[in-house]
Formats: C-alpha cells, sequence, structure tokens
C-alpha cells in the first residue's frame, strides 16, 4: 500500500499537465461547434481558427505524451543525475521501435499507435506495402523500461572501470547498456503483446454479441475503468466509439455507418424523435458533471485544517468547472487508483451499474464529433445544456440529472467514508488501533500531542515538545514524507491520514478529559 501512495507524489504533476491539457482541448472542442457559440463566429476568422487548433493541439498532446511524462518523472523521482532520466527515455524510444519493427500485424486498427510520429514503411523487400507502427501499450511500456533501467542503472554503479572498456564512464556505459536492455524488452513484448491484445478483444467480442443486454453492458463499464486506469482506453473507445462494435445502421441510400458516436450524430442531426444510441457516452456526462465533483468536495470535507481549507478551496472550485466543461475519465481513473484502491474497485462496479441503468431507463445522450479519438472530450456540461432546449431529449436530461444528483450525494458521502474508516483495516479494528497508537508513541505520546488535523493525504501536527518525536520512528511505521512547517509537522500517511487523526483526537480529547478530571489538591 505504501508503494501506491508512493507513486502518487510522482503521478500528481504529469497528471496536473494531462488535466490542464483536456481542459484547454474541451474549450478549444467548445468553441470549435458553431451549434453552440453560433454568435462568436470564431471560425470565421484566420485568428480564431489559429486559437481553436493551438488550444486542441496542446491537449492532443498533453495526452499523447502523458505516458512519456509520466516515465520521466518515475525515473526523476527515483534516482538522482541526470543520466537515468536520459537513459530511461532513450530506451522508451528504443523499447518502442522494437515493438515496431518486430510487431505483428492485423492485431486491429486501435492496437497501434504512431507515437510521436513513429511509423515505418515496407514495400521494396514484400509483394505488398504496408505501414507499421509501434503498439499502443500505454503506461504498461513505461513500468517495463523502467523495471529494466533500475536493473542496469544499479549495476552499473557496483561496475570496475580498469578493464578493456576503462575508457567508457559508468554513465555512458549505463545508457548504453539500458538501451541494449529494453531494445531485448522491446522484441520479447513485440512477441508477447498479442496475446493480451487477442484477451481484450475477446472481452470485446462477448460484449457485442449483444451491446443491448444489461450483463454486457456492465462489463463495458467496468472493463472501460480497467483499460482507462492504464491509459489504454483508445482500444475500447476506437472499436465501441467509431467502429462496428459499437453498432451499426443503413440508411435508404445503402449507406453504412457504424460506431456508437458515429450513429449518434447521424440521427441527431437528423432531428429524429428518438435515438436508440448514445449509450456507451452517456455515462460521460455523470461522470463529468457529478462523480468527479462529487469526489473533489469529499476530499476537501475531511479536511479539518481550516488554513488548509482556504487554501485549498479556490483549486477544488477551478477542479470542478474543469471537470464539468471538458473532463477526462482517464485522468480521474488514475487519480482514484493512486489516492484509494478500493474506492477506485467500487467506482469500476457503480459505473458497471450505471452503464446497464440507463439504457433501461431509456436514457441516451451522445456525443456528435468526427475528430481524432484522443481530442474527443464528451460528457461535457454545455453540451447537456444544450440537449435541454432540444425536444427530444428534454425528458432524457431531466433523468440524468435526477441519476446525476443521486451520484453525487452517493460519492461525496462514499469518499467521506473511505478516507475515514474503509482506507485502514477497518476489518482488523485490533491491527489498525495497534498501528495508531504507534503514530502516537512517534509522535511522543498522547501528552506530546497539542493539536492535529489531517487532509485526506497528510496528518498536520502541533507537539509540545519536538525532541520527543521521532521521525525515523514515523517513515518506519508507514509514513510517505515528513515536513517541518511553519504550521507545523507535515506527516504523510496516505489515504489512512484520515483514519489516523480521528483515532488520535479521540484518544486526545479522552486524555483530557481525564486530566481535567481529576481533583486539584491544594496545599
Amino acid at each position: 500500500m505504501k508503494r501506491i501512495q508512493y507513486l502518487w507524489n510522482i503521478m500528481k504533476l504529469p497528471l496536473f499537465v494531462l488535466g490542464t491539457g483536456m481542459f484547454l482541448m474541451g474549450i478549444g472542442n467548445l468553441l470549435e461547434n458553431q451549434n453552440l457559440f453560433p454568435f462568436l463566429n470564431i471560425n470565421e476568422s484566420l485568428a480564431g481558427v489559429m486559437i481553436i487548433k493551438i488550444l486542441q493541439n496542446i491537449g492532443l498532446y498533453s495526452v499523447r505524451f502523458f505516458p512519456l511524462n509520466f516515465l520521466i518523472m518515475f525515473l526523476s523521482y527515483r534516482f538522482e543525475g541526470a543520466a537515468p532520466v536520459l537513459g530511461g527515455v532513450c530506451s522508451y524510444f528504443a523499447l518502442m521501435l522494437m515493438t515496431m519493427i518486430f510487431g505483428k500485424n492485423g492485431l486491429g486498427t486501435y492496437a497501434y499507435d504512431s507515437l510521436y510520429g513513429m511509423s515505418v514503411t515496407f514495400s521494396e523487400f514484400t509483394s505488398q506495402t504496408f505501414i507499421k507502427q509501434p503498439y499502443y501499450t500505454g503506461i504498461v511500456s513505461c513500468i517495463i523500461v523502467y523495471i529494466v533501467t533500475r536493473i542496469v542503472y544499479g549495476r552499473s554503479r557496483r561496475r570496475f572501470e580498469y578493464g578493456f572498456f576503462g575508457f567508457i564512464s559508468n554513465d555512458f556505459w549505463y545508457v548504453l547498456n539500458d538501451i541494449f536492455w529494453c531494445c531485448l524488452a522491446g522484441i520479447a513484448l513485440a512477441y508477447g503483446w498479442p496475446y493480451a491484445v487477442k484477451a481484450i478483444q475477446s472481452v470485446f467480442a462477448y460484449i457485442a454479441e449483444n451491446i443491448y443486454g444489461p450483463v454486457n453492458l456492465f462489463i463495458y463499464g467496468v472493463f472501460e475503468q480497467i483499460l482507462s486506469a492504464l491509459k489504454l482506453d483508445n482500444y475500447i473507445h476506437g472499436e465501441f466509439w467509431l467502429s462496428a462494435l459499437g453498432g451499426s445502421w443503413t440508411d435508404n441510400f445503402g449507406k453504412t455507418y457504424t460506431g456508437d458516436i458515429n450513429l449518434w450524430t447521424v440521427f441527431f442531426d437528423a432531428n429524429y424523435a428518438y435515438i436508440p444510441y448514445g449509450r456507451f457516452i452517456t455515462p460521460y456526462y455523470l461522470i463529468n458533471i457529478f462523480i468527479v465533483p462529487a469526489f473533489l468536495w469529499g476530499t476537501f470535507s475531511v479536511n479539518t485544517d481550516k488554513i488548509q481549507r482556504r487554501k485549498r478551496i479556490l483549486m477544488i472550485i477551478l477542479l470542478t468547472v474543469a471537470s464539468c466543461l471538458s473532463g477526462s475519465p482517464v485522468l480521474f481513473n488514475i487519480a482514484l487508483l493512486l489516492l484509494a484502491p478500493g474506492m477506485f474497485v467500487i467506482h469500476c462496479l457503480i459505473m458497471g451499474f450505471l452503464y446497464a441503468l440507463l439504457p433501461l431507463i431509456d436514457v441516451y445522450l451522445g456525443y456528435t464529433y468526427s475528430g481524432i479519438l484522443d481530442m474527443a472530450t464528451p460528457g461535457s456540461l454545455v453540451n447537456l445544456i444544450e440537449y435541454l432546449g432540444n425536444n427530444n431529449l428534454y425528458i432524457m436530461v431531466i433523468k440524468l440529472v435526477i441519476i446525476g444528483a443521486v451520484a453525487f450525494v452517493i460519492y461525496f458521502f462514499l469518499t467521506r467514508i473511505y478516507f475515514k474508516y474503509l482506507s485502514a483495516d477497518f476489518l482488523d479494528l485490533a491491527s489498525n488501533n495497534h498501528f495508531n497508537n504507534q503514530v502516537i508513541q512517534d509522535l511522543g505520546g498522547i501528552a506530546n500531542i497539542r493539536m492535529i488535523n489531517s487532509n485526506y493525504r497528510k496528518l498536520f501536527v502541533h507537539l509540545y515538545d519536538p525532541s520527543k518525536m521521532s521521525k525515523e520512528a514515523l517513515l518506519e511505521s508507514g509514513a510517505i514524507r515528513f515536513a517541518d512547517t511553519r504550521a507545523g509537522y507535515e506527516i504523510e500517511f496516505g489515504s489512512r491520514s484520515s483514519n489516523i487523526r480521528n483515532y488520535i483526537q479521540k484518544e486526545l480529547t479522552k486524555y483530557r478529559e481525564e486530566i481535567n478530571s481529576k481533583p486539584v489538591i491544594k496545599e
């Protein structure tokens, strides 16, 4: 658990970069939609088009560079100096290059990705011309590179420099070895990854057998959250949003449309009174407008420090607005997995339930889009308001808002309950109490604690005698980080910080009541 909590410190910056990019891309998509802002006429001027393209491309590259940003932050936290980071980045591109050269063809359009423009055309030695691209592996390839880099770099520090290649420095020797071993890992991935793709596609095939069935939609909802947490969401979105697995329909002229988004777009543009498509998009309105804000305000509500609350409230407001305008379930799922792994499991099950429920009550709200998959930002509040003015969709929007309000309440209190109780070992109270008592002893005993507060990640402690506290013992007990600030000591225990604070506060109250209840003996 401590390692998962440690990952959050590494992932915070890449996630904020991703979130900022998604927000700018969402603004660009909204400005491009002339149906939403016809009075702006922004598409009719060169400057307006350039602004839109700049916003969209900043978001696009923040999405595509997210795995690489994750790897760079991972290496920067784990190692000191620039050599490990440089070697890791070079090795990452070497690994992806090997998957491109030795990778298997024919796994499907969305099993590949022209990552950073990497592609090669083969025609000289073959009867057919074909293009090869690296596998689409999300953050899986980054994890492989990190493991290899950690091993190779450790071995390079123990290298004996007085040999045949003694003129090569340890850092350069490490870079060469890291690239070599990552090339081998890339070749192994090139032959092994197709089995993972086939396993994923077998789940897709089962779901596609009956995309109207509640069980199949439940599986889709759960599986989508898991893939998005690994940044493999384009697999499932490409197949069901844009391809035949998401449904197909042929018009009176014999033209066939495939994919949930494409079908919704056709029916919506034709102003059909009833649109039975959008089943794979509708839950995004719940996630972005209700669920993510509920989680944000739930984490804010467990903060017991007034100073910290004043510092954080503006950030929570901005994040709420960003989620409503251009939220990304990928961002939310990764953050939730790292911050609250247990709650991520509950979230997957709830999303599966919502995917199954919404079609049963005839709620279909799709997303009109025809661009690059990475630039799609469905589930915007602006789109929902637009649909509210459509007589054919009015009832569906009202139903969705009611369900969203219920989901907001559930997630708000679920967040509070998780961080206060479920984040610790609540099934083994004796073990949990023992851990909390150990923290009290590491702080110098209950009598040494003047005041204690917490948020969803940290404890904020004021002590009477700081010399009685043992920083080393706190780190051994499970603290991730320790800092001495003007406002007291900040001790990061991850998601169980609120649980620790509640226990210590109760013990502190009991202790003070016992002190106050003792009779005062006058001489």
